[in-house]
């Protein structure tokens, strides 16, 4: 069975890259982060090194939209849905949906790395190694992961 788009609508977003790693402290970050957290079964959240909002750096310093209540969260939820079904009816398979949260959890864990000054010119070294471990934690996710991202 093959699926036509014949009409589409697009909007035009300014998406600041540098919005994922810093923001104002009235400001939140991606919505897709906080649809994740919400969206995502507890096991598919373990299984990408993921249990609460406030233990990544990039869903910080605003702490009002990490506590996400209860009203949010179904909201939340229902978004995640949304958007999950949205990349499936144009064309994403479950394997790659997939990947994209995976992706998006690493993104999560990289923000978490920490390093420490090393040497005399400028080098340093990872502080916490374990983090990226965290979105790694099923062969799976390492050999996506590694296919598609070299880390030096």
């Amino acid at each position: 069975m093959f699926i036509f788009i014949r009409i589409a609508h697009l909007k035009e977003y300014l998406l600041e890259k540098s919005r994922v790693t810093s923001h104002n402290s009235d400001e939140g970050n991606f919505h897709i982060f906080y649809y994740l957290f919400a969206g995502l079964s507890h096991e598919n959240l373990l299984q990408n090194g993921l249990r609460l909002p406030s233990e990544h750096r990039y869903m910080l310093p605003n702490l009002d939209l990490v506590q996400i209540d209860p009203t949010r969260e179904i909201e939340y939820r229902k978004k995640f849905h949304m958007v999950k079904q949205s990349l499936v009816s144009i064309g994403f398979s479950f394997d790659d949906v997939q990947s994209i949260f995976t992706i998006l959890s690493a993104i999560l864990h990289i923000g978490d790395v920490e390093f420490t000054p090393h040497g005399s010119n400028d080098g340093v070294r990872v502080k916490n190694n374990g983090t990226m471990d965290k979105s790694l934690s099923n062969n799976k996710n390492k050999s996506f992961f590694y296919h598609y991202v070299q880390i030096f």
